[in-house]
């Protein structure tokens, strides 16, 4: 059995145990030195024919909801298990017998501590979903009479997700330390990564959260929405939400105008979630998606991703690069971002790179795809030992579905005419300093560095002079001056910078007194900056401070 202070459920061990055991991975138990000796012998083997991938997805299946999310979410992580794999994995299905309704009931009644009876005109008890964490009942909501559904989370799903959890580790860390294939792989850090997204799954106030504010940033839009969301009746264990009734996107009964329409929308939508808003639907698969109205709905929020603004910008400037057929700035941006770790031949790499633009390039405008093309550069990277952060590998593949989905509407679009532009629209407009605040904002902490580098240099010197450093020294007093000088000249340099990058802000605003049409104060604060860089670049050349 399993040795681990962690494995508290020996009930649970033992059945996970028999499950991978009847599906015939033995041989992966041994390697784990896991005593089955007491199991085995009365287990009887899944008949042989299955391939392997389709014996791990069974396996997932019959373990439940924890090992299915599991599975699902190494899915969508394609740099790290085979094609095979994720197609099979692809198809996981976590639908179970649904609850008792008088136990839905009963969680609903102590959750908002109200009778169902008060809550809804009419509460229908057969679920028109039921899915591994939850099931959603149709209702009538009392207060406003709205057709509402009405999602719950299974009773004691929370601890056995916790148990499973903790069996899964012993699994990532056992494999990590056996076998040397998987080395370079950190598998505890994947399943911490499971918990965070699993449990946030489970808390339905972050997924109302989340859909309330896709619905605040597609305000005015007309073609995409998600459904609405009534917070004074959402806990974390119930949700309760409009009810959206169309048709799928596959089975939508449409023109050749509206599917055109419905399809740019919702790449244009990805591409402003991705990067503007660093915000986004991390599952946007099929049946995650309902028309109705002429209207894209957006469903089931519970796994969403975020990007930071350094993160935003990385992708933009890679993308760009790629678009304009520069290999060697991908390959520059890649280590100064990640590192060099593990790149032997650097030409190799440039060569490689090289090779995924021109297939890129050379594919016809219909089977052109942004995120594939993302998601081949992390498989590229991870040959090389260049570890990818997993937000990475989490938005490329939601935008590889987006993308996808899209062609299931509208058949033929044309995807990187319709998000290489806003690339490069939303690129230049981050880099230009006139239009974004994000240089003004480096800008200002490089003066916050430059005022405080005098005295923390001088700090320095002192500690090294008076300290415990034994250095035989002389003329350190000159040498404090001189670093003194330098950081003096740093500290002009960025306030001369930081002068310019506000006078061009200033003028763009026409900020009155005006002089020939311009701002008097940014004029002003050109040529005061400009005298400034005359007199640093004079003392520079003649050696002074």
């Amino acid at each position: 059995m399993f040795k681990s202070g962690k494995i508290t459920n020996l009930f649970r061990s033992k059945e996970i145990l028999t499950i991978l055991i009847r599906y015939g991975f033995q041989d992966l138990l041994d390697k784990l030195s896991v005593d089955t000796s007491l199991l085995s012998k009365n287990i009887i083997k899944i008949e042989r024919g299955l391939s392997t991938p389709v014996k791990v997805r069974k396996v997932l299946e019959e373990l439940g909801p924890t090992f299915i999310k599991f599975g699902q979410l190494v899915s969508m992580r394609p740099d790290l298990i085979p094609e095979e794999y994720i197609r099979e994995l692809e198809k996981l299905q976590d639908e179970v017998p649904t609850e008792k309704t008088e136990t839905i009931i009963e969680i609903i009644e102590k959750e908002l501590g109200m009778s169902t009876a008060e809550l809804f005109d009419d509460f229908d008890h057969i679920p028109i979903a039921a899915g591994s964490l939850s099931q959603v009942h149709r209702a009538v909501l009392s207060e406003t009479g709205e057709l509402v559904a009405v999602k719950v989370r299974r009773p004691g799903i929370g601890e056995q997700i916790k148990t499973d959890l903790a069996i899964l580790e012993w699994f990532a860390e056992a494999a990590q330390k056996n076998f040397d294939e998987l080395k370079n792989y950190n598998l505890p850090e994947f399943v911490e990564e499971l918990r965070h997204t699993i449990m946030r799954e489970l808390d339905f106030e972050r997924e109302a959260r989340n859909m309330a504010e896709f619905r605040r940033f597609m305000f005015g839009n007309d073609a995409i929405t998600s459904p609405g969301v009534f917070m004074r009746y959402t806990t974390k264990r119930v949700l309760i939400m409009e009810l959206v009734e169309g048709e799928k996107p596959n089975r939508i009964k449409a023109g050749p105008e509206l599917r055109q329409k419905l399809a740019g929308v919702m790449l244009n939508t990805y591409t402003e979630m991705v990067f503007e808003r660093g915000f986004f639907h991390a599952d946007p698969h099929a049946g995650n998606v309902l028309v109705a109205n002429g209207k894209l709905y957006l469903l089931d929020w519970g796994m969403t991703g975020r990007l930071t603004r350094n993160m935003r910008l990385m992708l933009l400037m890679v993308l760009v690069a790629v678009l304009e057929s520069n290999e060697e700035r991908v390959i520059k941006l890649t280590i100064r971002a990640f590192g060099l770790t593990g790149v032997n031949n650097r030409e190799l790499l440039a060569r490689d790179v090289l090779d995924l633009i021109e297939e890129f390039n050379g594919r016809t405008s219909a089977s052109k795809s942004i995120g594939q093309l993302l998601i081949n550069f992390i498989n590229l990277f991870r040959r090389y030992q260049i570890v990818i952060p997993p937000q990475y590998v989490l938005v490329s593949r939601a935008l590889l579905i987006a993308e996808g989905l899209s062609r299931i509407i509208c058949p033929g679009i044309d995807v990187v005419s319709v998000i290489g532009p806003y690339v490069k629209k939303q690129y230049y407009k981050t880099i230009n300093p006139v239009s974004n605040s994000f240089w003004l904002e480096e800008v200002q902490d490089l003066i916050l560095l430059g005022h405080d580098a005098p005295e923390k240099v001088g700090k320095l010197l002192d500690i090294l002079a008076g300290g415990e450093f034994k250095l035989e020294h002389k003329g350190l007093s000159h040498l404090k001056n001189t670093l003194l000088e330098a950081s003096n000249k740093l500290t002009l340099a960025i306030i001369t910078g930081a002068l310019i990058v506000g006078s061009s802000l200033v003028i763009t605003s026409s900020t009155p007194p005006l002089v020939f049409g311009h701002s008097a104060i940014g004029v002003a604060g050109y040529l005061f900056s400009s005298v400034l860089g005359i007199v640093l670049v004079f003392n520079i050349l003649r050696g002074k401070g």
